[in-house]
């Protein structure tokens, strides 16, 4: 009687058979995880599907492509992400990725607690960071990151901090190089007073501000021509951002660094032919001088005086417009990243700010 009730309810398996077939089921599910096919470049791979998937094969994931598995499933899908942003599309060689894994514990530039000026940091512990940290670093201070060759960014790096670190030329009694430079202009010369926010302009300085804006003269468009005297420009006059520091009036030598660091940072400085930098310092120096006239009087009379066509020259000096707004927008976004001193910096971009509206180059 039992066993035609169990045949009424059309049971055709038994259970072991059962759970045999789900146990198949199961391991066949595994193996196609296992064989899931995912691009290395993660084509096709978004927050929503890596979410998906287990965190051991995240970590996995982040192991082929020299990144750090450490963390959460939410971390290492964010990582993932952020290594799919920068696009890179081959996977590293077996010595690239052996380097890599290496330098696994410096995966994470937040935790890296190097000190803004570089100090204690040479070219071997430099060279141990990773490629994602290099870049990093460069961007905190203005440099170009945009190359992906380690030794060129750290090449960056020990220029930039080499730049910080040496003495200005004139105030040491050192003899100018050779290099064109914005002192090279007979205004800058007679301008002697503000050399303490100088630098000595070095060849790798000027190809990097090159590289940073891209290969081009941002006043004119124009790219860089062998038939051309180039000259390093602050883009905010020297003469403005002495005048800013004295309107401040802060007496600690520490700050001044910290002001001399930012103004003769990439961000404020642009490769320029002689003549276009001499027509762009006047009208500057002389509002300086005399603020009775507006600076639009003082650029006709450049525009006038160095090249006697004012139409042409007063499109030029729309883009160094720009380009000033540009360069004060970037200051001031360096001031806020530079933690030791950001208070006093902050307050220096204002006194910077207060000229600019003088000027009406800031509406």
């Amino acid at each position: 009687d039992r066993l035609l009730q169990w045949k009424e309810r059309g049971e055709t398996k038994s259970k072991s058979s059962c759970r045999k077939q789900k146990k198949k089921q199961e391991e066949s599910e595994d193996s196609e995880s296992e064989e899931l096919e995912i691009p290395y470049a993660l084509q096709g791979w978004g927050a929503a599907k890596l979410s998906g998937l287990r965190r051991s094969e995240l970590q996995d994931l982040c192991a082929v492509r020299g990144i750090g598995k450490s963390g959460t499933t939410a971390e290492l899908v964010d990582r993932l992400l952020q290594w799919k942003a920068r696009g890179e599309t081959k996977p590293p060689t077996k010595q690239k990725k052996k380097k890599e894994e290496s330098e696994e514990e410096y995966s994470e530039p937040e935790d890296l607690c190097i000190p803004h000026n570089l100090s204690g940091w040479a070219e071997t512990r430099l060279s141990n960071l990773s490629l994602a940290d290099l870049r990093a670093l460069c961007s905190q201070r203005g440099i170009s990151s945009k190359s992906s060759s380690k030794d060129t960014l750290v090449g960056y790096l020990l220029d930039w901090k080499q730049e910080l670190a040496a003495p200005h030329a004139r105030s040491k009694g050192c003899d100018e190089s050779d290099e064109s430079t914005e002192d090279e202009s007979p205004a800058a010369r007679d301008s002697t007073e503000s050399d303490f926010l100088r630098r000595k302009v070095t060849p790798s300085h000027r190809e990097a501000v090159w590289v940073f804006r891209g290969g081009k003269d941002i006043y004119t468009g124009a790219a860089r021509s062998k038939h051309n005297e180039y000259q390093v420009d602050h883009v905010i006059e020297i003469q403005v951002c002495k005048r800013a520091w004295e309107d401040l009036n802060y007496p600690h030598t520490r700050g001044r660094e910290a002001v001399v660091d930012i103004v003769n940072n990439y961000v404020n400085n642009n490769v320029t032919t002689k003549e276009i930098n001499n027509y762009k310092h006047y009208p500057f120096t002389n509002f300086l001088s005399d603020q009775r006239r507006p600076l639009s009087e003082h650029v006709e009379e450049a525009a006038n005086g160095y090249w006697h066509s004012s139409r042409s020259n007063l499109s030029i000096w729309r883009n160094i417009e720009r380009a000033v707004q540009g360069s004060y927008s970037g200051l001031k976004k360096l001031s806020n990243k530079h933690h030791e001193e950001s208070t006093i910096l902050l307050r220096f971009i204002g006194q910077v700010e207060v000229l600019m509206r003088k000027m009406k180059v800031l509406h």
